[in-house]
């Protein structure tokens, strides 16, 4: 699956904002889908620009490219009128550029919808479409999405009153899985193979060495940091530090990861625990900082910064990323240990 990064838009965003809806608007309207009508977005450019300054826009970014948008509100009272208590989170303007449909991508964004109104802890996401939009209503039901009856909403113009049929879906709360993170042990190795194996299967970043990697950095005495999550007796996920590499050779450098979770327990906290358990130990050592290359969205939580100017060369630089644990700021390339490019270039 293509994982987006969702950013909040700024004002210089406005034009290719506007240029994204008009695109759908236009695709929809080609298929007689009655969603929305073609050039009000542009004439409509001054709210937007008032909604960016908001805060309330968000742009799903594949690389540099800009492949779907979104707004989050935290309240909604022309759709809403008869909700008073703030319990939800709002989404609008749900929209994929039509060459990356079929991606899930709208899916992915309302899961980003979804962590977002857990982590505001608020109960509901809710969103509407227009009443004979067939294609949306079933859409928004697969997705979880129960019908909240319709309104005439009154849109100030040129929108104008809209037939809205309403959905909303309850905020599952975090599964609490109360895991054991403790340093490897020999008798772990064979789990930890097999959990990093599964955890990469059919990532479209991943190139099936991962689990070697780990064996090869073990062999080397490179394995710096080797944590592992354990549930029930059982280990489920792990995680891996080993030195980095700078050009000028200084040292207290750590690179992130492999880190995986075994596949039916993911989506649950063990992979943040584990990551924020191997940069306490980092701390403790007083290393100079760590790298990683990787999601900028998910590592930017952890204190990571995106830090294109300091990837080894022949690494995607738009994924290379610094946290910094001392006063010491990198001022060249950061490579990883040779493990890394040893075990994928023999790959099979």
């Amino acid at each position: 699956m293509t994982t987006v990064r969702i950013v909040s838009a700024r004002s210089d965003d406005l034009g290719r904002y506007i240029d994204l809806l008009e695109e759908v608007a236009d695709w929809l309207a080609a298929r007689g889908i009655k969603q929305w009508r073609p050039g009000n977005f542009r004439l409509s450019a001054g709210y937007y620009a008032q909604s960016i300054e908001l805060g309330e826009v968000q742009l799903a970014f594949i690389g540099d490219e800009l492949v779907g948008t979104l707004r989050f509100l935290l309240h909604e009272p022309i759709v809403w009128p008869e909700i008073v208590e703030a319990d939800a989170v709002y989404v609008y303007n749900l929209a994929v550029r039509r060459a990356w449909a079929s991606k899930r991508l709208g899916s992915q964004m309302l899961e980003w919808a979804e962590d977002r109104a857990r982590s505001l802890g608020r109960k509901y996401v809710r969103l509407d479409c227009m009443s004979d939009n067939h294609f949306l209503r079933e859409y928004y039901v697969q997705a979880g999405f129960e019908e909240r009856g319709e309104i005439d909403a009154p849109f100030p113009a040129p929108v104008g009153t809209l037939r809205l049929r309403r959905y909303e879906k309850p905020v599952k709360a975090p599964m609490s899985l109360h895991v054991h993170i403790r340093p490897e042990e020999h008798g772990d190795v064979r789990d930890i193979w097999h959990i990093t194996k599964q955890a990469f299967a059919g990532r479209p970043y991943a190139d099936g060495t991962e689990q070697d990697i780990i064996d090869l950095l073990r062999d080397q005495g490179a394995l710096a940091i080797s944590l592992v999550a354990e549930y029930r007796g059982k280990v489920v996920g792990h995680v891996a530090f080993s030195p980095a590499v700078p050009e000028d050779l200084s040292s207290g450098w750590y690179t992130l990861g492999p880190v995986s979770v075994q596949p039916d327990v993911q989506r649950q906290g063990i992979g943040k625990a584990l990551i924020r358990a191997g940069i306490a130990r980092l701390r403790e050592l007083d290393a100079a900082g760590c790298i990683v290359l990787g999601d900028t969205n998910y590592y930017s939580q952890f204190g990571f910064d995106k830090a294109p100017e300091l990837a080894p060369s022949g690494e995607p630089a738009e994924y290379f990323m610094v946290l910094c644990l001392g006063s010491q700021v990198p001022e060249c390339k950061i490579g990883f240990h040779h493990a890394f490019h040893h075990v994928s270039k023999n790959k099979g």
